[in-house]
């Protein structure tokens, strides 16, 4: 099993994370057969430990992009159904090929460091990456904090828009530098959009 971070982008508990979250990216597989994740909700006031409260299954994934969409199914302790609303708050999303460098850009999510309450790391984009050199810049890369658990988590903009997922970060030993990579929106929309082919 893994644990990570995860952004609720439907009021019906879809949720978007990585996929090296909820399965081995390297063969293609999720941690358990079903699918399933168990999905921790943070207290409005953020102060506290998020509480256990959901089951999900995995209703779509991109190994590539390391993308992951889940979707609550059930409450973790209860057999009760669930309700029809169910309370969550889901994050508006902005463009993210609008960024340019320099762009504010803020990092929520769990690292696994300094305790397990949800934490917020400020930073700008420092540029971008296009790994295959086709014109599509695949990676955000920003100063901004991330760190193991920040996986699947959330980036936000100056406006406090979702505009990427915080996915891995890259150091040199040699150089003392890091540099933390973020997958842009703009590419998991086909992945959130349950009604688009994949």
């Amino acid at each position: 099993y893994s644990t990570g971070s995860g952004t609720i982008l439907g009021t019906d508990g879809t949720i978007l994370t990585n996929y090296h979250v909820v399965g081995d990216i390297d063969k293609g597989e999720m941690y358990n057969k079903n699918g399933l994740a168990f999905i921790a909700i943070n207290p409005t006031n953020l102060k506290g430990l998020p509480t256990w409260q959901y089951e999900a299954e995995v209703v779509r994934a991109d190994q590539e992009l390391d993308l992951a969409l889940l979707k609550i199914t059930s409450f973790m302790e209860s057999q009760d159904p669930l309700p029809q609303a169910l309370g969550l708050v889901a994050m508006d999303v902005a463009d993210s090929d609008a960024l340019n460098i320099g762009d504010e850009l803020d990092v929520i999510g769990f690292p696994g460091i300094g305790g397990d309450t949800v934490t917020y790391t400020e930073g700008t984009v420092a540029g971008f990456l296009d790994e295959d050199r086709n014109g599509i810049f695949e990676w955000i890369k920003t100063d901004a904090e991330v760190n193991h658990g920040n996986s699947g988590g959330l980036a936000v903009n100056a406006e406090g828009l979702m505009v990427g997922v915080p996915t891995a970060g890259v150091s040199d030993s040699e150089a003392a530098g890091k540099i933390s990579l973020i997958r842009p929106i703009n590419m998991a929309m086909p992945l959130v959009n349950l009604s688009a082919p994949v």
